[in-house]
């Protein structure tokens, strides 16, 4: 498992999107699996890991809420969250780094989340090791 409270340590939307300590439980990234998942406790707030816009909040067959925010510094990062929740957002927002996006309100449940570089996902968990 790995510590989530890494705002401090990182820049550039490239990690963090929690403003709380849990802990990852699903820490394989792989095309298939281009996400890492946290759980996450009712009342959790979740932040955005860097300045930007929110380009589009969307859903699908398995999402209630798929949150996509593009930064400057050329990162796109993804919020995917399965069940209900308290959007604090609308599409086009400006946010700035520890704004909070949207919160929690289910029990036992989980938050996918995804990091875009360029056209290409990268795994969250090598920026925060890069990050330190």
């Amino acid at each position: 498992t790995a510590d989530t409270g890494w705002n401090a340590q990182c820049e550039n939307a490239g990690c963090a999107c929690l403003n709380w300590r849990q802990k990852v439980r699903t820490s394989t990234f792989s095309e298939e699996h281009p996400y890492i998942s946290f759980t996450v406790e009712p009342r959790t707030d979740i932040i955005a890991a860097g300045d930007g816009t929110v380009r589009a909040i969307s859903s699908d067959n398995t999402y209630q809420y798929i949150i996509e925010v593009v930064h400057e510094s050329g990162y796109t990062t993804y919020y995917l969250y399965r069940e209900n929740a308290d959007l604090k957002v609308e599409e086009g927002a400006q946010v700035k780094k520890g704004d909070t996006l949207f919160t929690i309100t289910a029990e036992n449940t989980e938050l996918d989340y995804e990091v875009l570089y360029g056209d290409e996902f990268i795994d969250p968990l090598s920026i925060i090791a890069a990050k330190g």
